[in-house]
């Protein structure tokens, strides 16, 4: 363990695309292709409740994303302090409702990882999609509430985002030994009077650290209060309600240039019994600003275990379908 260097500022956040202007569904369905189409964009494995079958909804308490990395090397040219830096985003929506209304709460557990240093720094962020250009308030954890501007289209708008640094954490900050393996968890529950309690939890190697735990503080007796992945649907914002797990810039809606590696992606979800993987998967997120190019992204087969995961390695890429429900099998 060591203090932060500069490799680490003291705030790095990452950012949420603008809201389009125009908000199209195709054949009652989100369209995934609303925001990319093509590099450079956020990549790994995204499960945006789309199937081949029609869209769908799901509803847990719980998502895990996996990124065993074997080796890696990234630049951003538009990163000052942090050129060669990539973030791991789990990225998901909270839903709840609360006096006849309903909260879509976005969701951000992220590994800032510097692929010159092998180092890594755990940071959380929590942003409002309810609505457009919403802010965050009435929250209370480890990290605090921070003022953010955002032009869209000609005007600038002045939002507030939650945010929170893990340091002097087992792991957080810590360097790393390739190959190895990041965990990172998301989970929400209610307290006792009735408020969403988000926490926030990875492991990098020196096992399970809990580094945050939110508690939305200006709602009592909420319902339905769970992470929604939802193919019917946008948020307020306009954007999706879907859970992704990608790398990306690091941090301010930066894009980072993959020059090499060898990078694995695994999301799984909690359906009451234990962790299961998402049988509709595709190579890229798009809730997020920041972005990777020259990410060739591919489904991978595990002969070992017949598990199925996200490849990622230096090359032109292309988004679409990982993998899906009519071409995989799923064990009960």
């Amino acid at each position: 363990l060591h203090t932060p260097t500069k490799s680490f500022p003291a705030q790095v956040f990452a950012s949420m695309p603008a809201p389009p202007l125009n908000i199209s569904k195709v054949g009652g369905e989100v369209n995934i292709h609303l925001y990319n189409k093509k590099e450079p964009a956020p990549m790994g494995i995204a499960d945006y409740g789309v199937s081949p079958n029609g869209p769908f909804i799901r509803e847990t308490t719980q998502w895990l994303g996996v990124v065993h990395i074997d080796s890696l090397s990234a630049y951003s040219s538009e990163a000052t302090y942090t050129p060669h830096s990539v973030t791991f985003q789990l990225n998901v929506v909270l839903n709840y409702e609360y006096n006849g209304k309903t909260y879509a709460i976005w969701v951000q557990d992220v590994a800032f990882f510097s692929t010159r240093t092998d180092e890594v720094c755990l940071i959380d962020n929590i942003w409002n999609f309810t609505a457009p250009f919403a802010s965050v308030d009435g929250v209370s954890g480890n990290g605090k509430v921070c003022p953010v501007e955002l032009t869209y289209n000609g005007q600038t708008y002045y939002l507030t985002f939650y945010y929170y640094v893990a340091t002097n954490y087992p792991g957080s900050p810590a360097t790393l030994t390739l190959p190895t393996t990041i965990y990172l968890l998301v989970n929400t529950t209610t307290n006792s009077q009735g408020q969403p309690v988000i926490c926030f939890w990875y492991n990098d190697g020196q096992g399970w650290v809990h580094y945050d735990t939110v508690t939305v503080t200006n709602v009592v007796d909420a319902s339905n209060v769970y992470f929604l992945v939802d193919g019917y649907n946008y948020t307020g914002w306009g954007v999706y309600y879907d859970a992704e797990l990608v790398i990306a810039g690091p941090g301010g809606g930066t894009c980072s240039d993959i020059e090499s590696g060898n990078v694995y992606f695994g999301l799984f979800y909690w359906n009451g019994h234990n962790f299961q993987e998402v049988r509709n998967a595709y190579n890229f997120g798009s809730d997020t600003a920041e972005t990777v190019k020259d990410a060739y992204v591919q489904a991978y087969y595990s002969p070992v275990n017949g598990e199925l995961w996200s490849e990622l390695t230096a090359g032109s890429g292309s988004l679409g379908n990982l993998w899906d429900q009519d071409n995989t099998t799923q064990l009960t």
